[in-house]
């Protein structure tokens, strides 16, 4: 397992580890036990909402950009834990690997669920931007059809002929 995914779960005053004179037990007075309260997602939450969610005062907001400030390095390299083996991934594993590639292709065409892929999320990360569901999908359809009109035109360059 992913050392950085285990940061994910870890109780919040081992981010004191980090930094010797981090005043955590504070926080887990309020009800912020794991490192997993602080995030949505692969995401820091907002101060503003970790304050209406464990009634923080101002004050900790010095506290909050410096665990932030601790989290983020690690955060790119933390995955969010899967619940169920996405479908894809059991499409492949059923196949014993035959055409990965093309079965990831006609997963991500035909499946279309209301969360992303392993596949998306990495892209995402290359990237450095997000992209909504909807732009991801609008995007493949797209795709599809411009490789099967790459397709005929080599077919029919390749009986007709022509270059």
């Amino acid at each position: 397992m992913n050392p950085h995914s285990l940061l994910r779960e870890a109780p919040l005053v081992t981010l004191a580890t980090f930094s010797p004179d981090l005043p955590m037990t504070g926080w887990a007075t309020k009800g912020m036990h794991k490192v997993l309260d602080l995030l949505e997602g692969n995401m820091i939450k907002p101060f503003p909402d970790l304050q209406r969610q464990y009634l923080l005062l101002q004050r900790d907001m010095f506290l909050y950009f410096r665990v932030k400030n601790i989290l983020l390095p690690h955060m790119k390299k933390m995955r969010k834990p899967l619940e169920d083996p996405p479908l894809l991934l059991t499409q492949i594993l059923s196949s014993k690997l035959r055409k990965p590639l093309s079965m990831c292709y006609n997963a991500l065409l035909n499946g279309q669920s209301r969360e992303k892929t392993s596949y998306m999320l990495q892209w995402e990360d290359e990237l450095g931007h997000q992209i909504p569901l909807s732009r991801w999908y609008e995007a493949m359809t797209n795709t599809k059809r411009a490789s099967k009109s790459l397709s005929l035109w080599e077919a029919y360059c390749k009986i007709c002929g022509g270059t």
